[in-house]
């Protein structure tokens, strides 16, 4: 379900039991979330905690949730709430660390905290645009032939030089580059509609 609404996910997450909302809202951020704490230094399962804890975390605040933009971004917040979780996954793993080593009667060894990098949230701003081009990418997949997916994929993508292109898809150059084109268009107004159901 898509909206061009502004900031219309957010509006419909306060309401818990829309599970459209939360289906799109999980979809749209689970990848960000995820490749973010791995970044941060949780391994795979941690990660995983995180990205379910910062779920009940929303869950719980958006019934009383208003976006103001005054305020700051959506995107500043959700840094601040996942931040936080996977600080905490790492205060877990350093109290469990602590009663084993008590346990086993040896040193007990310090976890280091997550990689406190100069500016974490350039990193969480990187991965926050590259997921709303990956999402975008997904629809426009969803609205054009195969063919022109197929082409944009390779040539703008991938890479692959225009004669290889040709030579995959049986496309003459100009379809290619019109393919390119027309897929571009799509994906910034793609991009545009996530933003502004955002409120970016």
């Amino acid at each position: 379900m898509e909206s061009a609404t502004s900031a219309s996910l957010l509006v419909r997450l306060r309401d818990v039991g829309n599970e459209d909302a939360w289906d799109d809202f999980y979809r749209l951020y689970s990848p960000l979330i995820l490749s973010f704490a791995c970044r941060r230094g949780c391994t795979p399962d941690d990660a995983a905690d995180v990205l379910q804890e910062t779920m009940v975390r929303l869950l719980r605040t958006f019934p009383g949730f208003s976006y103001e933009p005054a305020l700051g971004s959506f995107r500043s917040f959700l840094l601040k709430v996942v931040d936080a979780r996977i600080k905490d996954a790492f205060r877990r793993k350093a109290a469990r660390e602590r009663l084993s080593q008590r346990v086993e009667g040896g040193a007990i060894p310090l976890t280091e905290e997550p990689d406190e990098k100069p500016d974490p949230g350039a990193e969480w701003d990187r991965l926050w645009d590259t997921n709303l081009l990956r999402r975008a990418l997904e629809q426009v997949k969803n609205r054009v032939q195969p063919t022109t997916f197929e082409s944009f994929q390779l040539y703008v993508v991938e890479g692959v030089a225009i004669s290889e292109v040709q030579a995959r898809t049986g496309l003459p150059p100009n379809v290619i580059y019109q393919h390119r084109n027309r897929v571009m268009k799509l994906l910034r107004k793609h991009v545009e509609a996530l933003k502004s159901e955002l409120g970016e």
